[in-house]
Parts: structure tokens; C-alpha cells; sequence
């Protein structure tokens, strides 16, 4: 629904947002991985298509997957600035699985929708790392993010202080 959320907002005035948010290496990395496990080919869209899409079909499956998840956060970044304050909050799935209890509470003290809810003690998570990728792939990515480091550095975690 990452192009969808002003919409989403419009219809339920009433609704609050979280973004699950993930380091944008490792969601490409899923990305492309869920692509080889679903299709059994890196060249068949697997996700949310944005208007860009085009655009992004001319690229190598590693730029389409990490550019994809730049269109994700672009998309979710504008919608979100215009929600009211409280109806929005983002959790990095790096902080989750290292801190579940502190996320949650975090989102329970200052999320108005759940603004003084006791959350449950959550067991321990483990990062997940998809093995369907080749080195290749992995090199793909690192080397289409590496041709403009910025470009990446806010949608990496852990975030820029």
C-alpha cells in the first residue's frame, strides 16, 4: 500500500500509519530473492509497481529491485508529511528484531492509536537472510548503490544521526 497511503488516510480519517521500514540493501536483496523464488526469474516484477516502472524495466534486476525501494520510500515519505501529526510512526525492522519491547513500547508512549496501551512482552526475533541469492547479485546491489552513496545513505540503517 506504499501508493496507496494518501488515499488509505482519506478514506479512514480516524487511522494511524506504521512504516516498517528495512535497510534498503537488505530489502532489495529480499526483494530479488522472492523474485527467483516466486517466478524462478529475476526479470519478473514481484512487488508494488510504481509509475516509474519503465523506466526501471530497463534496468539490471539489482538496480530494479533497489530502485523500486527508493520509489517505496519516496512514495511513503510525502504521504506520510502530509498526515496529522500522530497518525504516522516508523520503526526500522533492524530496531524491531534487535529491541521488540522498546519498539513497541515506543510506539504505545507516542503513537496516538496506541497512546497507553500495555504492549505484551514479545519474544526474541532473528534477523532473516534470504540464501537464494548469489554473491553476484548481492555484488549487483552493492555496486548500483555504490554509484551515488548518498543517494542510499537515509535509507540505510542504522540511520544517519
Amino acid at each position: 500500500n506504499c501508493f496507496s497511503l494518501e488515499d488509505l488516510a482519506q478514506r479512514f480519517p480516524n487511522a494511524g500509519f506504521i512504516w516498517l521500514r528495512r535497510d534498503v540493501r537488505e530489502a532489495a536483496e529480499s526483494d530479488l530473492a522472492a523474485r527467483y523464488s516466486v517466478h524462478g526469474d529475476a526479470l519478473i516484477w514481484n512487488s508494488a509497481t510504481p509509475a516509474n516502472v519503465d523506466a526501471l524495466r530497463k534496468l539490471p534486476p539489482e538496480g530494479q529491485v533497489l530502485e523500486n525501494q527508493y520509489e517505496f520510500s519516496r512514495a511513503i515519505s510525502e504521504a506520510a508529511a502530509g498526515l496529522a501529526p500522530g497518525r504516522f510512526a516508523e520503526v526500522w525492522y533492524e530496531d524491531f528484531i534487535a529491541w521488540p519491547d522498546g519498539v513497541t513500547q515506543r510506539l504505545a508512549a507516542s503513537f496516538d492509536p496506541l497512546k497507553g496501551m500495555q504492549p505484551a512482552s514479545l519474544p526474541a526475533f532473528k534477523m532473516l537472510r534470504s540464501a537464494v541469492l548469489s554473491e553476484a547479485d548481492r555484488a549487483g546491489i552493492a555496486s548500483h548503490m555504490a554509484r551515488d552513496p548518498a543517494r542510499w545513505q537515509a535509507l540505510s540503517w542504522p540511520r544517519p544521526q
